[in-house]
């Protein structure tokens, strides 16, 4: 079932709440923003509205959207004390070979000829949520 993401009264995606549960109200899924909305992701706003395909709203207590190809740490960050030359050359080497699997990865040609919108085992957009006690979605 498809699932769309207000921010107030503007439509910002789409989303299949198909991630396995970890609890009762919580979900998560892959989010499809709405072309020219990526700018809203990622976000946690209050305003943010999970809706059912009638467009009834589904009472949350939290929502966030997430951009999984963000960059959420500041390469200049100060973390106190600095790595010794081992380790910071392990890590360094650690993450060439990150970097090596994510280009094969993105090497990779999958095939796309179904029109399946959330075929993705994992997209790059998420969205996680909390139902509002009592709120339910069918499973």
């Amino acid at each position: 079932m498809s699932y769309t993401v207000w921010q107030g009264d503007r439509l910002i995606g789409e989303t299949d709440l198909a991630s396995e549960r970890v609890d009762a109200r919580y979900r998560s899924g892959n989010f499809i923003p709405t072309p020219g909305t990526e700018e809203f992701v990622p976000t946690t706003d209050h305003s943010l509205q999970l809706r059912d395909a009638g467009g009834n709203v589904i009472p949350t207590e939290w929502l966030t959207v997430y951009d999984l190809d963000a960059d959420i740490l500041d390469d200049d960050a100060d973390f106190g004390e600095p790595l010794d030359e081992e380790l910071e050359a392990s890590v360094e080497h650690d993450a060439a070979l990150i970097r090596e699997w994510m280009s094969a990865r993105e090497a990779e040609v999958f095939d796309d000829s179904d029109d399946d919108r959330f075929g993705e085992e994992f997209s790059r957009y998420q969205i996680q949520l909390m139902l509002a006690e009592g709120a339910a979605i069918p499973d």
